[in-house]
Formats: structure tokens, sequence, C-alpha cells
């Protein structure tokens, strides 16, 4: 399932049996390195592997994880968790999901069009679910492990770290 929204309006949907909410009201934020708001959202499952990836050699670690790839950098994901896509007013866009150590990481375009991206950096955490977009600034939510519902918030100055919503 996919679900995608543009700036201004609020997507809302019903999956694995939890209401999930992903508001896109303009304020002011910024994404590494930059300060803008999100203009768009995308959220998806981490689906499986194809054949090729499927096929390919991988470490213990990745065996039960699906493989993302953005630019020149493939990550892996916990098979089923949500995946967050956003993209900045500015062109440049930015990935989240959960890891196989359940931490939350992010990887994003050093500029609008680039095709090599950041590198996969952690935000720490222990988290279960997936990532979603609590509002533009962007502030991102996940279900932690405690089943707490975990917030951590962009601002130039960085990321806050991690915060009960």
């Amino acid at each position: 399932m996919r679900i995608t929204a543009p700036a201004g309006r609020a997507a809302f949907a019903l999956l694995a049996g939890l209401m999930l909410t992903a508001a896109t009201a303009a304020t002011a934020g910024a994404a590494p390195p930059r300060a803008e708001s999100v203009a768009s959202y995308t959220v998806h499952r981490a689906s499986a592997p194809t054949t090729a990836e499927r096929d390919a050699p991988r470490t213990p670690a990745a065996a039960d994880s699906c493989p993302v790839t953005r630019g020149a950098f493939t990550g892996f994901a916990n098979c089923g968790t949500l995946i967050l896509d956003i993209e900045r007013a500015s062109g440049i866009r930015e990935t989240f999901v959960i890891g196989t150590n359940l931490q939350t990481y992010h990887i994003w375009q050093r500029f609008p069009g680039d095709s090599t991206w950041s590198g996969w950096k952690s935000l720490g955490g222990a988290a279960i679910g997936g990532v979603l977009l609590w509002d533009v600034t962007p502030t991102i939510y996940v279900r932690g492990t405690d089943f707490n519902l975990w917030c951590n918030r962009w601002s130039p100055a960085g990321w806050s770290g991690w915060f009960i919503c």
C-alpha cells in the first residue's frame, strides 16, 4: 500500500489495524543541510527482495530484511515496515526506514537531482512498524519497542533527539 500526499493536505490511512495520520501543514523546517518545509511525502511498505536481490550475497544480519536503495547506497529495512519518502520545497528528497537493528535511518540528496545521495545515517532509537511524518518541519515519529509514539524534530541546529510525542 502506498500513500502519497501533497503539501497542505492530510492523508489518513488504516494500515495494520492502526490509524496513522500524516499532516502537511505549511510550517518552516529543514532537511540536512537546508532549512525548508516538506512539499510532499509518500509512505509505503518495505517489500520482499527481487530474485536478483535475494540471490545476491548478503550478511546474516540482512538475511531477513528488504533492500532499500537510494542513489549509490543500499540499506536494509525490516520487511513489512513503513518507509517514509519526503520531498522538500527545493526538490531535495529524503528517505526514512527502520533498520534491521530497529534503529531509524535516513538518507538524503545533497542537492536537487543528486544521483549519489548522502549515505545512510542512524537517528538511533528502537522502533517497530515504520517511520511516519508528524508535521512538515519535518518531525518524524515511530512506534517504539515500548509501544509509545516517539518523535524526532529537525531544525537548522540538527535533529532534536527522540522524545515522547
